[in-house]
């Protein structure tokens, strides 16, 4: 995986009329104090928006709250 990046991950579901996109997760590999970020689009709005994430902390929410982030650390 690349250094920096950010990956979003949703829960699965029998379906994906079940999808729940008001819960994400973003897998973040990155490290030390590096900034990274990734592309999330969500089926509503079918935009493509960025989200960066410091330090285990969301630095923009590009989706103004719609979304309970949940940040994972992809290094091991």
């Amino acid at each position: 995986m690349k250094n920096g990046a950010v990956i979003p991950h949703i829960a699965l579901a029998q379906s994906t009329a079940f999808m729940d996109w008001s819960q994400l997760s973003l897998k973040v590999y990155a490290t030390n104090d590096m900034e990274a970020s990734g592309k999330v689009c969500l089926p509503v709005n079918q935009e493509l928006k960025t989200v960066t994430v410091k330090d285990s902390k969301l630095v923009n929410d590009p989706f103004s709250g719609k979304v309970k982030w949940e940040i994972v650390s992809g290094v091991k």
